[in-house]
């Protein structure tokens, strides 16, 4: 750490020049440090070539780690499971809220879920957290739709909007 500090600092001096450095210690450079004035010092004295293989070094870093990771997932023979992770709001009193966390979820659940439409969770665990409710449901909880109508008026701010991207650009 030291040594990327000196090399930072040393780039200030005129003696030493970041056309001079290779691609993997510019990437080390911009991985240690931590001021934003220095990164951009650095990265306007870098060309753009220099800057796409520098960006080529990052790349191929990602991807050691990624596989570094991958197999020690793979080393320790652990099970991943989904989770399926959303908000509800009491169908009969919209001030009541509950974030719903449901492990291993199927298909079948992903699909009867839908924004807007009343749901009955059954088997599953709930605790009061903070503002709201945690709910945790897993392999044998089940999800069955509710006839009944969700009038917009009174939950209509639980909804969400979709927007065009024109329309969400022109608050910039």
């Amino acid at each position: 750490m030291k040594e990327l500090r000196a090399r930072v600092i040393a780039l200030r001096t005129p003696f030493m020049k970041i056309e001079n450095l290779q691609p993997n210690e510019i990437c080390d450079l911009l991985d240690f440090e931590s001021d934003a004035e220095e990164i951009l010092f650095i990265i306007n004295r870098v060309s753009c070539k220099t800057m796409e293989r520098v960006q080529i070094v990052r790349n191929e870093r990602v991807q050691d780690l990624n596989a570094k990771i991958n197999a020690k997932l793979g080393e320790a023979n652990k099970n991943l499971s989904q989770l399926l992770r959303f908000h509800v709001v009491d169908a009969l009193n919209p001030n009541k809220t509950a974030l719903v966390s449901w492990w291993s979820t199927s298909e079948e659940i992903k699909e009867t879920i839908k924004e807007g439409k009343a749901i009955e969770i059954v088997n599953s665990t709930a605790a009061p957290f903070i503002n709201e409710i945690q709910v945790t449901a897993g392999k044998s909880s089940v999800a069955q739709l509710v006839k009944l109508q969700v009038p917009a008026e009174k939950f209509g701010k639980y909804f969400r909007e979709e927007s065009s991207v024109a329309f969400i650009s022109c608050f910039r």
